[in-house]
């Protein structure tokens, strides 16, 4: 019987998590936006079709999208999605690299981000 619950009560699961994973959360971090816990996310995730209806707005504000949105009333942005997706996977993987080169590149990152707000604020 579970198994048939879970494979009927996914689509939210899978959009939840595709969300939360585009916004570079761990489950623990989006459930202490949402004032939950790490196993309501994952239960929300895996197992129902919907949270409670007051979580609802709670995770929509977490995860930047509205409700429709969240809900898949709406389709969201995909594009901003996949890029947020693929730099959050960067920086994920910067995670695991030694201090020493995490060091260098966020002062690289670093350098960039201000030469980039020089140029907008035309300060050269």
């Amino acid at each position: 019987m579970a198994t048939a619950q879970y494979k009927s009560q996914s689509e939210f699961g899978r959009r939840l998590k595709a969300l939360r994973q585009a916004r570079g959360l761990t489950q623990v971090e989006l459930a202490e936006r949402i004032g939950g816990t790490q196993k309501m996310i994952t239960h929300y995730e895996n197992r129902v079709k919907f949270p409670p209806v007051d979580i609802i707005p709670k995770l929509a504000k977490a995860l930047k999208v509205s409700t429709d949105e969240l809900l898949g009333a709406k389709p969201f942005k995909d594009d901003e999605l996949v890029r947020n997706k693929n730099l959050m996977r960067r920086f994920r993987k910067f995670g695991e690299l030694p201090l020493r080169d995490q060091r260098a590149l966020f002062h690289f990152l670093n350098v960039l981000l201000k030469k980039s707000n020089q140029s907008k604020n035309g300060t050269n």
